[in-house]
């Protein structure tokens, strides 16, 4: 029960700030700081609880919102600093490459991962469509291009397959993108 409970990322974290919590209170114990230290909440609350013109404690609540605010306005500023391409890493310029006879394009999550990847035929650049043989055995997907009829490399799987490999391959590329940048 407790490894169970041990290897859950949530109650992990809850395990170990309840041991740093109770080492905490038997540290100011053993130093003799926990006077000092109740002899402040005390005057926190205190302090809370004043009353002038407007009491304290709405003050407090006024500063969530307004704490909430700070948070949006600086993480879009953030997000828009990032997004600058100036600013952008070498490897997050790699939004294209040709894999299985086709050029796949794709954007970066804000996860690192790509994300919205489409095939495209290097003949023509029409958008290419993936078509699965109806084999049970061995299955394959083609790319093929409806415009021009260029065809891909056929790729043993299914579709997931194909989009496990791509992204395998474009992982594999801006790693060594990175590594250069270095």
């Amino acid at each position: 029960m407790v490894s169970k409970v041990w290897k859950d990322p949530v109650w992990s974290k809850v395990i170990a700030v309840a041991i740093l919590a109770l080492l905490s209170f038997i540290g100011t114990w053993a130093l003799d700081l926990l006077p000092p230290v109740t002899n402040g909440l005390v005057s926190a609350w205190n302090w809370v609880m004043t009353d002038v013109a407007i009491p304290m404690w709405l003050l407090l609540l006024l500063l969530v919102p307004t704490g909430l605010l700070v948070v949006a306005v600086s993480s879009a500023l953030l997000e828009k600093v990032r997004s600058n391409p100036e600013n952008m890493p070498e490897w997050k310029k790699y939004t294209s490459d040709h894999f299985f006879g086709a050029r796949y394009e794709w954007q970066w999550s804000r996860y690192n991962e790509p994300e919205h990847f489409v095939p495209f035929c290097t003949m023509c650049d029409a958008m290419m469509t993936q078509f699965v043989s109806p084999s049970f055995m061995s299955p394959t997907v083609q790319l093929i291009c409806e415009s021009c009829g260029h065809k891909g490399v056929e790729v043993e799987g299914s579709r997931g397959d194909l989009k496990r490999k791509v992204i395998i391959n474009i992982d594999r590329n801006a790693r060594l993108l990175a590594k250069e940048q270095q």
